[in-house]
């Protein structure tokens, strides 16, 4: 059986979206003849921790490897949410003295621990690294110039180009994250990114990069988490109930709770017949302004991290919310001195999201009158 090294900062029993594509990719790798090594960290603590997914990866023949000289006990490890504004100071100040990330601080331990399952397992095929943390990608360089093997990237984010996850305090530092990414975009045999913004944003940056060298592996579903779902007795509901799933790490609810609120104050007959569930982290913050907006009384709150729990309140929602974005431009374009962040986002993206959510949640209200009637 041949054997891929996956490096991921991210892997169960931490929770949340950042670890179920890597997971995923691990578990249906092993039904291709491909034996998965994950290279990860002994967290300590994390926002959330999820027990089931790392079963599942066990239970599918995953191995894991984590740096840190003690061995993991899921029981002491904190889970702790910290207040919006901490959390964005704390990123600002990381991003001013670590590059890429604050997860840099982790390379060596990583490389000195593969240096050990390199000669333990006999070797690996290919080395594989998820991003972020853009650390990954570093690592996962040295691997390949070191054991001579091919590099596989994926980006489940942009990396210079991402517009919400990364603050580059000077303009020196957006310097020394693009040589970086461009090595690494170089040495990289695949790229697979999530979608096609993300691809255009790797294409007109670094132009020797073809566009059929840049592949898009978008995110999907595992059928056997749903399969599990429907055994399980569902949380049913006789509202009609629309459903936010994940956490607001990088985006701001208060334009979803505004929306609501303007859908309530102009249809308040629907209040009794609709709910918004939200399924994650949903922190103080989040629930003083929603008692300021006065729509508590909409709001089904749960915070929930057993992924499981979550299929199964997904499978009985009747509307599921995404992520909004405008459109890019067209690849052969060329950036100029505008950021492709810029042209991506619009000036008004944050008008529109509240405007096409209202527009949305009025088309529910005009489909929960025809079933009145009917």
């Amino acid at each position: 059986m041949n054997r891929v090294l996956i490096i991921s900062y991210y892997f169960p029993p931490m929770g949340m979206g950042g670890v179920q594509r890597t997971l995923k990719f691990a578990k249906y790798l092993t039904r291709f003849n491909w034996q998965p090594v994950v290279l990860t960290i002994n967290p300590r603590k994390y926002y959330a921790i999820d027990e089931h997914l790392l079963d599942e990866a066990l239970s599918n023949g995953v191995i894991i490897e984590r740096t840190g000289k003690k061995d993991m006990n899921i029981s002491n490890i904190v889970t702790r949410v910290p207040k919006e504004r901490f959390r964005k100071l704390r990123s600002i100040i990381s991003q001013f003295f670590f590059v890429p990330d604050s997860k840099i601080l982790w390379k060596n331990k990583a490389l000195k621990k593969i240096d050990e399952i390199w000669k333990k397992y006999g070797g690996f095929q290919i080395v594989y690294a998820t991003a972020p943390p853009y650390t990954d990608f570093l690592i996962g360089q040295e691997v390949k110039r070191k054991y001579k093997i091919p590099l596989v990237i994926d980006y489940r984010d942009a990396w210079v180009d991402s517009p919400v996850l990364n603050f580059y305090p000077t303009p020196i530092h957006k310097s020394m994250n693009i040589t970086r990414e461009r090595r690494v975009v170089k040495d990289a045999n695949i790229i697979l990114t999530t979608n096609r913004r993300v691809k255009e944003f790797i294409i007109r940056r670094y132009g020797n990069i073809g566009y059929n060298d840049v592949k898009i592996f978008p995110h999907g579903y595992d059928s056997e988490d749903f399969e599990f779902a429907q055994t399980k007795k569902l949380p049913l509901t006789n509202k009609m109930r629309i459903t936010y799933s994940g956490s607001f790490y990088t985006r701001n609810p208060k334009f979803y709770f505004e929306a609501i609120k303007m859908l309530i104050e102009r249809h308040p007959e629907i209040r009794s017949r609709v709910e918004f569930l939200f399924l994650g982290i949903f922190t103080k913050d989040h629930l003083n302004y929603a008692k300021k907006l006065n729509i508590l009384d909409v709001l089904v709150t749960s915070t929930i991290t057993n992924a499981r729990n979550t299929y199964s309140l997904q499978t009985c929602c009747s509307f599921s919310l995404a992520e909004a974005r405008t459109k890019t431009r067209p690849c052969r374009e060329k950036s100029g001195n505008t950021s492709a962040a810029e042209k991506t986002y619009s000036p008004v993206f944050r008008k529109a999201l509240r405007k096409n959510f209202f527009r949305i949640t009025t088309q529910l209200n005009s489909c929960l009158t025809r079933t009145r009637r009917t």
